[in-house]
């Protein structure tokens, strides 16, 4: 999990620019032998607001391939993030309700640090 807190390309050492300060407080993620999906939650000190992402692919894809930078993130409130969390995983997800429901009780009993 080193590679989201900060998020950095997949291989990448560096945090992705403009994303140093994030912390990775939440996610929920499915994965199969070849098929995945993924949503990850951070909080920024600095902005003082929630970043996130949410993907889904096969084996030869990873969830860093989809945030370039940092305007690859939806960005938000507590309750912003909650509200994509429940969009993306509708009716066609693969991850499970206790992964939803765990992610979204983290995110609700963040607290939030300057």
């Amino acid at each position: 999990m080193e590679k989201f807190e900060p998020p950095t390309h997949y291989f990448a050492e560096e945090p992705i620019p403009g994303t140093e300060d994030w912390q990775h407080i939440a996610y929920a993620t499915s994965g199969g032998s070849f098929d995945w999906e993924e949503f990850h939650c951070w909080y920024s000190p600095s902005e003082r607001q929630y970043f996130w992402v949410y993907g889904s692919g096969c084996s030869c894809h990873d969830l860093s391939d989809l945030i370039p930078n940092k305007d690859s993130f939806e960005n938000g409130s507590k309750q912003d993030a909650i509200r994509a969390l429940k969009r993306e995983t509708g009716e066609y997800t693969t991850l499970s309700p206790d992964a939803i429901r765990a992610c979204v009780t983290v995110i609700r009993q963040h607290k939030e640090t300057t």
